[in-house]
C-alpha cells in the first residue's frame, strides 16, 4: 500500500517544481524492496489541488514508469525529464523510503483479514519504536507476521530480520525464518546473508529470553485479536431439513457413522510428540487453554499461553478431583479404564465426543501416533491417579446419575427449559438441594458426552429444536401453558415407549415387520410428529408399503393416535390431546410425588 509522505512525516514541505507541488507516496510494506517513489505533480488552484500526472521513480535505477496523465492537456514526458535531470532529490527519497518502511513497522493499514493466513502484527498494534536485535555490531529490526485463527495451534511466528543503515541509506531484508516456538527445528525462508550469519540470527533467539518471551506474548495478542474479529462477525445459522414447502424423506437418512468418522479426524489432527503434560498443553491453542481454563475454574482467562501453560502445569491437581467428582458413572468408567490401560487407549475404542470432553478437562489428549488416532493421559496426571480411591469416586457420584436422568428426560420432552425447572424437579422428588452454579460442570460434560443438548446461559436446549422451524414462536404462541408435569416413575421408565408406540410397535410385529424396521419406522415417525410435519404428509408416507387397504387403514389409525398423543417442544411437553383437553390438567405446583 503506498501512502501519502504527509501522513508518515506531518510537518514535511513537498518540492516545488515549475508552478507544480510534487507530492510523494511511498510503501510502507517492511519486507517490500520496491526501491521507489510515486511522485504527484499537482497544482494548489481554487482552493484545491488538481492532479495533472503521476509517476513511478526507481531511484536506484535513476528510471521511471508507470505515467499517469489526469489532464489532457499535459505532456508530462518532457517535464519528467528536466525534472529528473535538473534536481538532486534523489538521496532524499530513499531516506523518505526507509523512514516510509520503519513507519511500516510501526503500524500498517489493515488490509482483508484470513485468520489462517500470517498477519503483520503492526497491523493490528501501533508500536512506538519497532522490535529490534542487536547482533556484534549490527542492528536489525524484525518484522514478525502470526496466523490469528484461534482453533490453530501452529506455535510459530514467521519473522523478517532487516538491516538498516540511514548514513549510507542502505535497506536490506537480510534473513526470513518460519520460528517455532517449542520445537528445535528453524526453517530458513529466505535470506540474503551466508548460511554462518543466518545460524547466529537464529541462535541469539533461541537464547535472548526477553525476545522470546515478547515473540510467544504477541502470538497471543493476536490470536486474541482472532477471536474478537470472530466474535465480532459471528452469524450462527442451522440448517433445518424440513420446511413449510417440502419435506424430503431422504434427508431424514443421517450417516452417524461418517459423523462420527469426520469428528475424530479433527479431533486426532494433533501429532503425538510426547506423553509430557507441559508438551500436550503446548499443542493446544490458546482458544482451546482458554476454553479449559473457564470449563474447570469457572472463571474467565486473563492470562496468555505460555501464563495459561504454566497455571495448569502447576495447579491442576487441586482441580483433579473437582473434576472427577462432578461427571457422572458412564464418564468415570471410561476414564478409570483409560488409567488402567496406563493412559493410552485406541480412538475406535471410545467415542469421540468423550475425546473431547478429555481434552476440554485436560485428563487426556488425542492426538495421532504412529499414523494412529489414540487418546493419550499426560505422565503427570497418570500419576496422580496412584493416590485416587477409585470406589469411593463412584459413590460421589450416585446424585450426578439421577441429575443427569432427570435432565436428559427434560430434554427429551421438553426440548429446552430453564435450568431452574431441573432443581426444582430435584427437590421435589429426590431431595436433591442444589443449583445450576455447583452443577454446570456435570451439565456441561454430559452436553458434550452425549452430544444431543446444549446449555446457554442457563437454558437447556435439545439440538433437536434447532431443525424445528419457528420453534421459540410457537412456543411464544403457546406462552399460556405450565410446563406439563412429569410423574417421578417416569423418569426411570427403562424402555421409553409410550402406550400409542408400544400398539405401533405390536401391530407392526403381528404382521412380520422386521423388529429393526419397526424400530426405525416408529423412531422416524415420532420424530417428524415432534417435528411438526403435517399429518397428511406423514400419512402420505405410508402409501408405498406393500400392505393391504384394510392393514393400510388400522395402521393409519395408529399412526393418528400417535400423532395426537406425542408430547410436543412446542406445547412445553404436552400432547395434542392434552391441550385439546386443557380443562383437565392439574397445575405444576400441585404436582405430587
Amino acid at each position: 500500500m503506498l501512502v501519502p509522505y504527509h501522513k508518515i512525516q506531518p510537518d514535511y514541505d513537498y518540492h516545488q517544481y515549475k508552478d507544480y507541488t510534487v507530492l510523494e507516496r511511498y510503501c510502507t510494506n517492511p519486507i517490500c524492496t520496491c526501491e521507489k517513489v510515486e511522485l504527484f505533480f499537482v497544482k494548489y488552484e481554487n482552493e484545491q489541488y488538481h492532479d495533472y500526472f503521476s509517476f513511478n521513480f526507481y531511484f536506484n535505477k535513476n528510471r521511471y514508469d508507470e505515467i499517469k496523465v489526469y489532464d489532457i492537456l499535459v505532456q508530462p514526458e518532457g517535464l519528467i525529464e528536466s525534472f529528473l535531470s535538473s534536481t538532486n532529490y534523489i538521496k532524499e527519497y530513499k531516506s523518505n523510503y526507509i523512514n516510509a518502511k520503519i513507519a511500516g513497522l510501526n503500524k500498517q493499514e489493515i488490509k482483508e483479514v484470513e485468520l489462517d493466513k500470517m498477519n503483520a502484527y503492526s497491523e493490528f498494534y501501533t508500536q512506538d519504536e519497532p522490535l529490534s536485535i542487536k547482533i556484534k555490531q549490527t542492528n536489525y529490526y524484525l518484522y514478525d507476521l502470526y496466523c490469528m485463527d484461534p482453533n490453530c495451534d501452529c506455535n510459530h511466528v514467521i519473522l523478517h530480520f532487516i538491516e538498516i543503515n540511514k548514513d549510507s541509506l542502505q535497506y536490506k531484508v537480510k534473513l526470513s525464518i518460519n520460528y517455532p516456538f517449542y520445537e528445535d527445528e528453524c526453517t530458513i525462508l529466505n535470506k540474503a546473508c551466508s548460511k554462518k550469519q543466518a545460524l547466529e540470527i537464529i541462535d541469539l533467539i533461541d537464547i535472548n529470553e526477553d525476545l522470546y518471551q515478547t515473540l510467544i506474548n504477541r502470538y497471543d495478542d493476536m490470536k486474541d485479536k482472532g477471536i474478537e474479529i470472530l466474535d465480532a462477525n459471528d452469524e450462527i445459522e442451522y440448517d433445518s431439513f424440513y420446511n413449510d414447502d417440502e419435506l424430503n424423506f431422504d434427508d431424514y437418512d443421517f450417516d452417524e457413522d461418517e459423523y462420527e468418522e469426520d469428528m475424530i479426524k479433527e479431533l486426532y489432527n494433533t501429532k503425538f510428540k510426547s506423553s509430557d503434560f507441559k508438551t500436550l498443553l503446548s499443542q493446544l491453542s490458546l482458544k482451546e487453554l482458554k476454553n479449559s481454563y473457564g470449563a474447570i475454574t469457572g472463571e474467565s482467562p486473563s492470562l496468555n499461553k505460555k501464563e495459561l501453560i504454566e497455571f495448569f502445569y502447576h495447579n491442576y491437581q487441586k482441580y483433579l478431583l473437582y473434576i472427577l467428582t462432578n461427571f457422572h458413572t458412564d464418564i468415570l468408567e471410561h476414564v478409570f479404564d483409560l488409567v488402567s490401560y496406563d493412559g493410552l487407549i485406541p480412538a475406535d475404542e471410545i467415542p469421540a465426543s468423550l475425546g473431547l470432553l478429555m481434552k476440554i478437562s485436560l485428563l487426556a489428549f488425542p492426538v495421532t501416533m504412529n499414523n494412529h488416532y489414540v487418546l493419550i493421559m499426560s505422565q503427570e496426571v497418570l500419576e496422580l491417579f496412584k493416590d485416587i480411591n477409585e470406589n469411593e469416586i463412584f459413590n460421589q457420584v450416585k446424585e450426578n446419575d439421577i441429575i443427569i436422568q432427570y435432565t436428559r428426560i427434560l430434554t427429551e420432552i421438553y426440548g429446552e427449559f430453564e435450568s431452574s425447572l431441573l432443581f426444582k424437579y430435584l427437590n421435589e422428588y429426590e431431595n436433591i438441594k442444589t443449583n445450576y452454579d455447583e452443577k454446570v460442570f456435570l451439565l456441561n460434560s454430559d452436553s458434550l458426552y452425549t452430544d444431543e443438548y446444549d446449555i446457554k446461559n442457563g437454558i437447556i436446549f435439545s439440538y433437536n429444536i434447532l431443525e424445528l422451524n419457528n420453534f421459540h414462536e410457537m412456543k411464544e404462541n403457546n406462552k399460556h401453558l405450565d410446563y406439563y408435569k412429569i410423574p417421578k416413575p417416569q423418569f426411570y421408565e427403562e424402555d421409553g415407549y409410550t402406550e400409542e408406540q408400544e400398539k405401533l410397535f405390536d401391530y407392526l410385529y403381528e404382521n412380520n415387520t422386521p423388529e429393526n424396521q419397526i424400530y426405525d419406522f416408529i423412531e422416524l415417525t415420532t420424530k417428524m410428529i415432534k417435528l411438526e410435519v403435517d399429518l397428511d404428509y406423514i400419512l402420505v408416507l405410508l402409501e408405498p408399503l406393500e400392505i393391504i387397504r384394510y392393514e393400510k387403514k388400522i395402521l393409519s389409525g395408529l399412526v393418528t393416535d400417535l400423532y395426537h398423543h406425542t408430547r410436543l417442544y412446542s406445547l412445553k411437553g404436552h400432547t395434542r390431546y392434552e391441550v385439546k383437553n386443557m380443562d383437565k390438567l392439574v397445575p405444576f405446583n400441585k404436582l405430587k410425588k
